[in-house]
């Protein structure tokens, strides 16, 4: 098209040190997408700017979403077990039998999950464990 373009400026990954206000003892995280991923367990930051100064990054526990979380776990863990029992059903009254009925596997499938589900939780130390 004959626009003559020049670039002003190659990008470049973007940097920031983590840990501590002296660069010397500070780790140098890098991304090429401008977002952190897993420097803290869980959490995305996202590089928007610069800055000379430190920056604080606070992170917040999200009620909501935890309470989602479980009751999808609750909900799944609910719909398995009812399809389980279903399965292995048997009506005595009509003599109907469940697709796996008698089947140890499914059997112990069962089993293992309640006893998962009812177990300590890993790495929890305080009054919900």
């Amino acid at each position: 098209f004959g626009l003559d373009l020049t670039s002003l400026d190659k990008g470049n990954d973007a940097l920031a040190f983590y840990g501590s206000t002296d660069p010397a003892s500070a780790v140098l995280l890098t991304s090429s997408t401008n977002t952190l991923d897993n420097v803290i367990s869980g959490v995305s930051i996202d590089l928007t700017g610069t800055s000379s100064d430190p920056v604080t990054v606070n992170v917040t526990r999200d009620n909501d979403k935890i309470i989602s979380s479980i009751k999808t776990f609750i909900d799944a863990y609910n719909t398995l077990v009812d399809r389980i029992a279903y399965v292995t059903r048997y009506d005595p009254e009509t003599e109907v039998k469940g697709t796996l009925l008698g089947d140890s596997l499914v059997s112990n499938l069962r089993a293992s999950l309640g006893q998962t589900a009812l177990a300590n939780p890993i790495g929890v130390d305080d009054e919900y464990d």
